[in-house]
């Protein structure tokens, strides 16, 4: 009986170990996606800069823009944005960093609208 135990929790710890190892391999790859024509070029009509970038900050009426992964981002219909602020993050600013490790990745930024690139 402990043998079998010992061998199960070996078993549990192995699993969870892999599970994590797998889940935070292609960080790089959830953020990256395929962009329509017409995102294409909105990309390149409008670059944004950090110093652009800074004043989409979702305050005072502001729009709420966010870089990820070298596209800029239309956060601000989105209701847990309101303010310009989510989970610790905020818009305005090159979020890349941020989105690796969020739980929502490329399948969120597909919802949202692209408004440009940054560079």
């Amino acid at each position: 009986m402990k043998k079998l135990m010992l061998a199960t929790g070996a078993i549990v710890i192995i699993a969870f170990m892999a599970f994590a190892f797998f889940m935070n391999q292609g960080t790089e790859d959830k953020l990256k996606r395929d962009f329509t024509p017409a995102e294409e070029k909105v990309m390149k009509e409008h670059v944004f800069d950090a110093e652009k970038l800074k004043a989409f900050d979702g305050k005072d009426g502001h729009k709420a823009y966010v870089a990820v992964n070298g596209a800029v981002y239309d956060v601000s219909d989105v209701e847990m944005w309101k303010g310009g602020k989510h989970n610790g993050l905020e818009a305005g600013k090159d979020l890349t960093d941020g989105f690796k490790s969020s739980p929502h990745g490329g399948g969120f930024l597909k919802k949202l609208k692209v408004v440009g690139s940054y560079k």
